[in-house]
């Protein structure tokens, strides 16, 4: 399991977009069941989005309707309350509260959701329009509200 990533990125920068299979999360290993905390799960997403942030493949689409659909990152874009799930010992002070949690994880929300977007952008993917809108119109963030809407126009 861990040798994954590594040999995704090597396909990819190879130019083989097998290495995008190798991304997903499916294939997250042992650490699948970390990645529903919100740093375990931007640093796992961070990861394959920088590798795929100027590769352009149809298999692309299929990664990002994956995160897209994955309920601790939909949770977290949906600023839902109770999505900021803390893992034990991640915080040096831990939130007070649920509202806190959301905030202190905003900025890598906008920066992990962000990224997706730029994925979606370079790569024209008009097949995640319908998720994309379902994330505006139900999003508790106007700043996820208006990155999507700006990434509908482009893409349309």
């Amino acid at each position: 399991m861990w040798c994954r990533l590594p040999l995704g990125k090597g396909l990819i920068e190879a130019g083989d977009d097998a290495g995008v299979e190798f991304l997903s999360i499916r294939h997250a290993g042992e650490s699948a069941d970390r990645i529903g905390f919100p740093n375990e799960l931007f640093y796992h997403l961070d990861r394959r989005l920088d590798i795929l942030k100027e590769f352009r493949s149809p298999k692309v689409g299929a990664f990002i309707e994956e995160i897209l659909d994955f309920s601790p990152l939909r949770d977290l874009v949906l600023f839902k309350p109770g999505s900021a799930r803390i893992s034990p010992g991640a915080y040096l002070h831990p939130p007070k509260d649920e509202a806190e949690a959301l905030e202190m994880c905003s900025p890598r929300i906008f920066r992990t959701y962000g990224a997706t977007l730029e994925c979606v952008r370079l790569n024209g993917l008009k097949s995640v329009s319908g998720k994309l809108e379902e994330i505006a119109r139900e999003t508790r963030s106007e700043t996820i509200r208006k990155m999507t809407e700006e990434c509908l126009r482009v893409t349309r």
